[in-house]
Parts: C-alpha cells; structure tokens; sequence
C-alpha cells in the first residue's frame, strides 16, 4: 500500500431511508480542505469508456458531485445501483477512486501527493491543439491540450501507469509501464503522435455477397468509422502497428488480423456467454458484478478484453470474438476464481459464476493514551505468520489493505475467513500494533475492533560508510 499525504474518511450507511455517502477531506496537519471535488459515478465497460474518450466529451458523466464545504465535509443520498464508482481529486494530490457496494462504507483513503506537471503534445514538432491526454492508474485522469499543445497533470509518475493520446487528425497513442510499485517504469509527459496509415475496406453480410451498412469499424478495440452504404469504409488514421481490425454489427462481428492480405470482413453471428453470477453459500445473486472475458489471465491489456455487469437478477451477457478466455468476476466484497470459457462462431455458452463473501473489519487505531492515530497503514495476516514489510499495493495482491482517518478509525474489506486473523497497524516511527486473533466467518461486518500501537522507546544513532563517513537519505 502506497505512503500517501491527503485523508479522506467517507461513511457509507445504509441503515434509513435517508443513509448517505459523506465523508470529511482533511490534509496531512488534519486541517479541512475546502472545495475538494468527489464524484460519484456507475460503473462503465471497457467499450463504454473508449466510445465516450473518442467523443467530444471525454470526461466521465457523474451521478452526482460534490464540493467539500469549509470544514471538508461532503455527503451524497444513497445510490439506486447496487455498485458505485468513487473519485476523489485535489489541486496538488493524485487522483483516487475506489469502487464500493452501496450499503457499505469506505473508510479511510489515503491520497498521494503529486504536484501538478505541464506535458506537451507535438507533431514534427508543432504543437498539437485540441487532443485527448488520458492518465490511468488508480483512477482516471482526462484532459484536454490547448493551443500551445500544453496540458496540466497531477505527476503521472506518482500514480499512473499507462497514457492514452486521440485526436482525430492522428493515430491514437497507447503506452503502458512495465513493472509493479517502485520498479514501474516511467512514461514522459511529453508525446509526439504521427498521422498513422490509412485502412479502406469492405463489410459484407452472412452470405458474402450483400454488403453491410452502418456496421461499426474498430482497430485495437477503438472505434475508428462506420461502413458506408455500399459496406465500404476508411479508417484515416490507424496505428502503424495496428493488431486488429473488427466490425460489428448488432450480433453480427467479423474480424481481420494485420497479417491479413484482404481487409473485405464478413460478418457472422457472434460467440456469446451468458451465465449468472451468486453467493456460493446462500444462492443469492449478485447484482452490479462485473464480469469479464480475457485471454491472458488478470494482468491481460484492455485489447484483449471483453466485459459487462450483472443485472438485478445476477444475469450477464457477454459479446467476444471466437477464442479461448478465462472468465473473471469482480465485486467488493466478493471473490471468485476464473473460468475457462471456449467460444465458438455462433455459439452460445453457458457458465455460472460462484462467488466467495469476504468479511469486513471496522475498528480504531489508538496509541497508549488512547488518542487516536491517524495515518496508521492497516492489513490483515494469518495469526500464524509473521507481518511482512508494507510496501505499495500491487494488482492482484490478496493482502487486504487500509489506512486510518483522522479519528483513528478504519474500514478494512475484503478479509480472507479460511483462518485465525490478526489486524496490524503500522506507523512511522512506532512499533507494529496488532489485534487479538480473529475468526470471521463469510459476509461478516465485524465492528469494534481496538488496535494499541505501543510508544515504544526513542533510539538515535549515526550512519556511516566503511570509511566513518556520515551518510544522508538512508531509510531507517
């Protein structure tokens, strides 16, 4: 879990009629930030978020958005989906979003700073006005250059991992960094887009003969152009290295590889799975999952994805071209393991999807004067294992992690109950707290729980190299 400068404690409460998402925005010295912007938003698909990045309005539409008032403080009525999106953003942090059921709450969120830095656009070294500059990590950041070819970003390095740049007049710009934490490579702010190479070609109907209007023209999973009357299409500006190039057309898709000496795409009845997603133990179904089809596991690029959600019934529909995948579900508080799912031209496939509750731990963080600690980076282990070193969160780690608000308290979800647990609590400077042993059973909401961080005893001391000279920055 990342060492981050800005809390954010929101309490989300589902008790009344009138329970609300609230919260209070405070800086490192506990003080209030006045005028922090909190949106909340229903969760979108992949194909959903590059149709509206592609659009004139690349900013994401909120369900609702609040200002935080002059003592920090926010608060949204309750939301009519099952699951909803979170972004916070502040002048002078990064962007964070996290995404939670709407009768849960969210503890504490931590936010790293990251100072704002100017990126350019250019193009044979003109300034490129009017293009679409996508940050992503944690949240999403968008924005937009202006004449100069000048955007403004919260330093990308801090907490982003992958750019995006689209405009019209160019071949869309993708790159992502390598690595995990404190090895991720780092991206330059500063691109240069080229005009990429053109794509003319044909769609044709099931029988090869009829052409297909209107069906939609995607490379790389972007849509790029619509088929003419006659079935013709150009794609202007596509990559130079382009993958894919697909068409699709209410059920109907074709596809065409690179390698391909023919770019006439005929169309056939897509490949579907449908299923529905549950609670393993009580039958019960899952709405707001989103469930995923991928070839490549987890950690496989967007391009390689298909997904959807689950309606109120648990029910899910997904389009994908034929392949393998494996079948991925992902909801707060829920787990599931992946299913190998095989698609054929035409068919339909059938898989359920069994998911796993996770408890949740609310508690407090206090020292041995019973104050509270704020800050305080709170995880879960097995009783018998030893803490490991906190570092920063990685995708897939299965290690619960929190942080503490400013009243030392802490919401930590998605807690394993196959074993006896102990909740740490780690500050800088001070020893390691820990909680009794736990035992939680699946769903559970366990309150109350007290973690003492002891005062431990004050050391100091002198770092030296071989030679006895004093050394400076050395962690400790």
């Amino acid at each position: 879990m990342r060492i981050r400068t800005l809390l954010i404690t929101a309490f989300l409460s589902a008790s009344s009629a009138l329970a609300a998402i609230s919260g209070t925005v405070i800086n490192s010295d506990g003080q209030p930030v006045a005028g922090a912007k909190v949106s909340m938003y229903a969760p979108e698909t992949l194909e959903a978020r590059r149709v509206r990045l592609m659009s004139t309005t690349p900013e994401r539409a909120p369900l609702a958005t609040r200002q935080t008032d002059s003592r920090g403080n926010f608060s949204f009525d309750t939301p009519k989906e099952p699951v909803v999106d979170l972004r916070i953003e502040a002048v002078g942090f990064a962007p964070d979003a996290l995404r939670l059921l709407s009768d849960d709450e969210s503890g504490a969120i931590a936010l790293m700073a990251a100072p704002t830095q100017k990126g350019t656009i250019t193009s044979n070294g003109k300034p490129v006005a009017g293009a679409t500059v996508v940050w992503s990590g944690a949240a999403e950041y968008a924005t937009t250059t202006d004449a100069d070819g000048h955007y403004n970003v919260p330093d990308p390095n801090k907490w982003a991992n992958r750019i995006v740049v689209i405009h019209p007049d160019f071949a869309i710009f993708e790159e992502s960094a390598l690595g995990f934490g404190r090895s991720t490579a780092r991206l330059a702010i500063d691109r240069s887009l080229n005009p990429g190479v053109a794509i003319n070609g044909r769609v044709m109907k099931e029988d090869g003969q009829t052409p297909a209007a209107k069906a939609a023209i995607f490379v790389n999973e972007w849509p790029l152009a619509i088929s003419g009357d006659d079935g013709t299409f150009t794609v202007a500006h596509a990559p130079k290295d382009w993958r894919e190039l697909e068409a699709r057309a209410g059920t109907l898709a074709g596809l065409r590889a690179h390698s391909s000496s023919s770019t006439t795409i005929r169309l056939a009845k897509s490949p579907t799975v449908t299923g529905v997603v549950r609670e393993a133990r009580s039958q019960t179904a899952l709405a707001g999952a989103a469930v995923r089809v991928a070839q490549g596991g987890p950690f496989a690029a967007a391009a390689a994805s298909r997904d959807g959600f689950t309606d109120a019934k648990g029910n899910f529909t997904i389009t994908a071209p034929p392949g393998s995948y494996e079948l991925m579900m992902t909801r707060p508080g829920s787990v599931a393991s992946p299913v190998t799912v095989s698609l054929m031209s035409g068919k339909a496939v059938q898989k359920s999807i069994y998911a796993n509750q996770r408890a949740r731990v609310v508690g407090s963080v206090l020292d041995e004067d019973k104050r509270a600690v704020a800050g305080a980076r709170i995880s879960a282990r097995p009783a018998s294992r030893e803490p490991m070193m906190m570092g920063p969160r990685m995708f897939g780690q299965d290690t619960p992690a929190a942080v503490s608000g400013p009243d030392g308290r802490f919401v930590l979800r998605n807690v394993i109950t196959e074993s006896d647990l102990q909740v740490d609590a780690a500050k800088k400077g001070f020893p390691t707290g820990r909680s009794a042993s736990l035992r939680l059973n699946p769903g559970e909401r366990k309150s109350g729980v007290v973690i003492t961080i002891p005062r431990g005893v004050a050391f100091s001391g002198k770092v030296t190299d071989a030679d006895g000279r004093p050394l400076s920055g050395v962690e400790i």
